[in-house]
């Protein structure tokens, strides 16, 4: 088993850039008004029920629940957790899926085979997986006399408003058997029952982390002889092992419980899906008392409301060392939050906002502390850098003379290579237009009328450099702009076409807004930009316009 491996398709940290969707009116389902966490039990065709399961699985869930209560009340956010989904007479609602196939069909990399076959079955019920979090537990234990082989997917991953925790479920599997030194478990060797439901139990507790949508982080090293070890770093392998009095357990970092203390299953409030416009402003470090202390800005929306630092060894692989840091942020967008425990050797500080909807603006520095232990605080100072680029007062007219792109004010006789994506060629065409300008006379207007939406975009094909940063900027106004396809996330934008970084989107009904994305041309010598109402998997409606487009090249890529 390797609990703690995330899924990253189900938008781990996902830091979506959401956008208005086409209304599809309420689900049929009694429970729609605060979200639950709905729990599914896969029975592949060579194996039975377990007896008595649904009475075990509500003790299991209880245990996962109190513990995320208890751990958010030690972390200041009160005795919050989530509700799991239950019937009219209080029982825990489990959704008996019968498999396709026998075990052995389902190996470890098959969490999408398993969660397709469990989506179609919830379908049935009127259940919308992809709008969910869901717990799946999989007979996918196999037991040879005193031996257990893991066969299936053991991970997790979502985001604030859905996810999926895919589990074994055995016989075994009980909360009350955590104190018990008795023998009969296993786990990459003989154990006792108690070490057996430390890994499985503390295994649920883990995963449906990562199906909330926390990462991996390792406990500070002050709290671990007294708090033992951080349940998204190694704890859900110490899980509960202090009822046995072999160690101090797990318990939920201050890194967990802030980005929960916003999750809707936390807060008890589905989130509607709106523009994710939040982002760092401004980003300035200092190297104090043994720490560096970290100064800045967000604007934007929704509000950020705390920050999260994982501060990650750039080795050994893996993120499972990452310490998190944490900081509230102010209704001004001001934030002050320091790192400690700096060691030598080379660091990604990933910094996550958390916003009031549950959604996170992410920012990543990679950064080097000395033998010393006396960071290099350069790095950041080339990531402020880069958030003064992106204000308009830094397009001067000289910055303005090295525009790479020809013709991004669409003027007449601007020029200017452009040519048209279209998902849906045949009906709307990007055209120059008179009716708005934000400079001059004139703009480009992407309009895309149909009820059906399309993805359209009007791009630029230009030469970089290699292993260079770029600044993509220019205005856009929108009107009437919703995203027509189920689960997008996207509007109006500026981005690179062929990949997926795009600006801020825009929707609704929103004046002229100055938009930018920092990218990265990597390996690429020549890369298409330009502007774009809808994406992929995220078609749109309505009309954008935009104006004054300008490409700069910025610098050489961070050196890695």
């Amino acid at each position: 088993m390797t609990p703690g491996r995330s899924v990253a398709a189900l938008g781990v940290l996902v830091c979506s850039q959401a956008a208005l969707l086409a209304a599809d009116g309420p689900p049929a389902d009694p429970a729609r008004d605060r979200p639950v966490v709905r729990v599914a039990y896969l029975v592949p065709t060579d194996r039975r029920p377990e007896p008595d399961y649904r009475a075990r699985l509500d003790r299991v869930m209880s245990e996962v629940q109190q513990f995320y209560r208890t751990g958010m009340e030690e972390n200041g956010h009160g005795k919050r957790t989530f509700e799991l989904d239950r019937d009219a007479k209080g029982a825990l609602r489990v959704h008996e899926v019968h498999a396709k196939g026998p075990m052995r069909d389902y190996g470890r990399d098959g969490s999408d085979k398993v969660r397709r076959e469990v989506k179609a079955a919830l379908a049935k019920e009127k259940i919308d997986a992809d709008a969910e979090t869901v717990v799946i537990f999989q007979l996918l234990l196999d037991w040879r006399g005193d031996n257990a082989e893991e066969i299936g997917p053991f991970v997790g991953g979502g985001g604030p408003r859905s996810g999926t925790a895919w589990v074994y479920d055995d016989a075994k599997l009980d909360p009350r058997l955590l104190p018990s030194r008795e023998p009969g478990g296993y786990y990459h060797g003989p154990c006792s029952l108690g070490q057996f439901n430390t890994h499985y139990v503390g295994g649920v507790v883990h995963e449906l982390g990562h199906a909330f949508g926390l990462p991996h982080d390792c406990e500070r090293d002050a709290d671990r002889p007294r708090r033992g070890r951080s349940l998204m770093g190694g704890g859900n392998h110490t899980y509960g092992q202090e009822r046995r009095g072999e160690g101090k357990g797990a318990f939920l970092s201050a890194a967990s419980a802030l980005p929960l203390s916003v999750h809707p299953l936390f807060t008890g409030k589905r989130s509607p899906v709106v523009p994710l416009t939040c982002r760092f402003a401004e980003l300035k470090a200092a190297h104090d008392g043994g720490r560096v202390v970290l100064t800045g800005r967000l604007q934007g929306s929704p509000r950020a409301v705390g920050l999260v630092a994982r501060n990650d060894p750039a080795g050994p692989a893996g993120d499972y060392d990452a310490v998190g840091w944490t900081c509230p942020v102010g209704a001004d967008g001001a934030f002050r939050l320091e790192v400690g425990e700096l060691k030598p050797g080379e660091h990604d500080l990933r910094l996550a906002a958390y916003t009031e909807g549950g959604d996170a603006r992410p920012l990543t520095v990679r950064y080097r502390i000395d033998p010393a232990r006396v960071p290099d605080l350069r790095p950041f100072e080339a990531a402020d850098r880069e958030f003064a680029a992106r204000r308009p007062e830094f397009l001067t007219p000289e910055r303005r003379k090295r525009n790479l792109l020809a013709g991004g004010t669409f003027e007449d006789g601007a020029g200017g290579g452009w040519a048209v994506r279209s998902y849906r060629p045949e009906r709307d065409a990007p055209e120059r237009t008179t009716d708005e300008a934000k400079e001059g006379k004139s703009s480009l207007v992407i309009r895309a009328a149909a009820a059906a939406g399309n993805d359209i975009a009007y791009v630029q094909k230009v030469a970089v450099r290699p292993g260079t940063r770029y600044l993509l900027s220019g205005w856009a106004k929108t009107k009437n702009v919703a995203v027509a396809e189920k689960g997008g996330a996207t509007g109006a934008t500026l981005g690179v076409f062929g990949r997926f970084e795009s600006s801020e989107s825009l929707v609704g009904d929103q004046g002229w807004t100055f938009l930018t994305l920092v990218f990265d041309s990597g390996r690429q010598s020549e890369v298409e930009v330009g502007a774009r109402l809808g994406h992929n998997g995220s078609v749109a409606r309505g009309s954008a316009w935009f104006d004054d487009l300008v490409l700069l090249e910025l610098g050489p890529s961070p050196a890695r």
